[in-house]
């Protein structure tokens, strides 16, 4: 009962010290969301990026699967206005990138530092009071600890223009960097010795979560060159490729 009640008394102080900052709060989520949006369209903005999507991911296996409630398409072309938000954040975390999870968030956090030095320093402070806050960065985090651009750069493989592979990757690593740099400034302790479990768990499933990737990508690259001979063999192959996209999920314990 002492525990319970302490716990509650603990969580009441810090709800009121967070109500005390909700100005502050949502003037930096004011700046973070605006710059985070901006980098991710001019990523996606790009040209040739949903060639890049098509082909290092595996949305075209997807699309062949009865995966969820609702088509993956909403009309029979593969334009943006017809992929829907699940395939679309189920393919990347397939091919490790979980791109939607974390894309935007280093340049928002780099121009926060830079043109608002008072509200960074805010969010250091407090990022571990505020609720908001504290959700948003932990996710933030959850989601770039799962990515792997190794793995990401295998599949980046299977896009038949090394121009487009090429100037898409350096995008994708540059802010990848960035976002591991602002969080270690908002988080000075690791990840592992702040949320050691996770990532024990992260760790342990590396090994066996590569073989599968391997896998999916030597499939992905047979069955593709199958379908576009027209041969009807590749059938043969989606089987196996629906098993390896069902194994990724499994050991990600997560859809993205």
């Amino acid at each position: 009962m002492e525990l319970l009640l302490a716990g509650t008394a603990l969580s009441s102080l810090s709800l009121h010290s967070a109500k005390e900052d909700e100005p502050k709060m949502a003037e930096v989520f004011e700046v973070l969301s605006e710059a985070s949006t901006k980098a991710y369209r001019a990523l996606i903005e790009q040209p040739g990026f949903l060639d890049f999507f098509r082909q290092a991911t595996p949305i075209d296996v997807v699309e062949r699967s009865t995966i969820g409630s609702r088509p993956s398409r909403r009309t029979g072309s593969a334009g943006w206005a017809d992929l829907r938000a699940i395939p679309w954040v189920f393919s990347w975390s397939q091919a490790r990138f979980f791109l939607p999870g974390w894309y935007g968030a280093g340049s928002a956090l780099q121009e926060l530092a830079q043109d608002h030095p008072k509200l960074f320093r805010s969010l250091r402070e407090h990022v571990r009071e505020w609720p908001f806050a504290r959700y948003v960065f932990n996710n933030l985090e959850s989601g770039l600890a799962s990515a792997d651009l190794e793995v990401g750069r295998w599949y980046a493989e299977l896009v038949q223009d090394p121009k487009l592979r090429k100037r898409i990757l350096v995008h994708l690593e540059k802010e990848f960097t960035a976002v591991k740099n602002g969080l270690s400034e908002l988080f000075p302790d690791s990840l592992a010795k702040r949320r050691p479990r996770f990532r024990f768990t992260v760790e342990r499933r590396v090994r066996p979560l590569r073989a599968l990737h391997q896998w999916q990508v030597e499939l992905l690259g047979k069955w593709r060159r199958l379908e576009e001979s027209g041969s009807g063999d590749g059938e043969l192959l989606l089987g196996e490729l629906r098993q390896t996209i069902a194994a990724i999920a499994a050991g990600l314990r997560t859809t993205g």
